[in-house]
């Protein structure tokens, strides 16, 4: 017997699962970004707030491409007439 072929709600569910997996990736590099800035900070010598900084824009970058996974994964699982209601 051949198996069934996947059918909307398990489509969405994987798709879900990938958009978390990359989620959750950003989500540790701001973690991994926030301690380290944590530690430059406790120097603060002009050299390690030069890169302080840096990290920081990393972390920003990071909380930009986790915002951008959670829209795409509400308008994966939101209903067409709740987005008709914002505008989206």
């Amino acid at each position: 017997m051949a198996p069934l072929p996947p059918n909307d709600d398990q489509l969405l569910t994987t798709d879900c699962l990938a958009l978390l997996k990359e989620l959750s990736e950003s989500l540790t590099a701001i973690q991994n970004y926030a301690t380290g800035a944590r530690h430059l900070a406790e120097g603060q010598s002009s050299a390690d707030m030069a890169r302080l900084a840096s990290g920081l824009e990393l972390m920003i970058g990071q909380v930009h491409r986790a915002a951008d996974v959670m829209r795409r994964l509400r308008s994966l699982v939101e209903p067409s007439s709740l987005r008709k209601e914002r505008g989206a």
